[in-house]
């Protein structure tokens, strides 16, 4: 159980510290901004393992986070925004808001909404329907109802575009 976690710690230290490269970060801060996405998604880690729910589980781990990255800000003299924001990078969900920006932006609103659902039903627990009996199984499988939705949203977005320019 620790040799998981601590991949997964370091995995979130080095992508947190990729990240803040990313935006320019000067680099005697990295280390503390890869302690700030460390200490979030440890505390992820642990809250998942109690209770199934991500989004209980990302408003726990944020609380530390936010946290350490005052105390970084605090001890290194720097704004708190330097650490905030890579801190958070381990705990958003990537491709859910990929696609559901990318829809927003192309004016796609409902379609948006449609493929943010179905990539949130990856992480859900089933408790209802004939789903029910795999429980905790079918958590990474996204449900078949709300990929329907999103295809037929995506369907008739594609048809309008075509059909109807003007």
């Amino acid at each position: 159980m620790t040799g998981p976690l601590l991949i997964q710690l370091a995995t979130a230290f080095c992508g947190t510290v990729c990240f803040a490269v990313l935006f320019h970060v000067p680099p005697r801060h990295l280390w503390c901004c890869g302690i700030c996405g460390m200490a979030g998604w440890l505390v992820y880690w642990v809250s998942l393992q109690y209770q199934p729910d991500t989004v209980v589980a990302s408003f726990l781990a944020v609380i530390p986070m936010a946290v350490s990255a005052r105390a970084c800000a605090i001890l290194r003299k720097a704004p708190v925004t330097l650490f905030l924001i890579p801190g958070i990078f381990p705990l958003v969900p990537g491709a859910g808001i990929y696609y559901t920006a990318y829809s927003f932006i192309m004016g796609d609103s409902a379609a948006a909404a449609a493929k943010g659902g179905m990539e949130y039903t990856k992480q859900c627990v089933a408790r209802f329907g004939r789903a029910k009996s795999y429980g905790e199984a079918a958590i990474g499988l996204q449900d078949a109802g709300a990929t329907s939705v999103w295809l037929i949203y995506q369907s008739m977005a594609d048809w309008a575009q075509d059909h109807l320019k003007g």
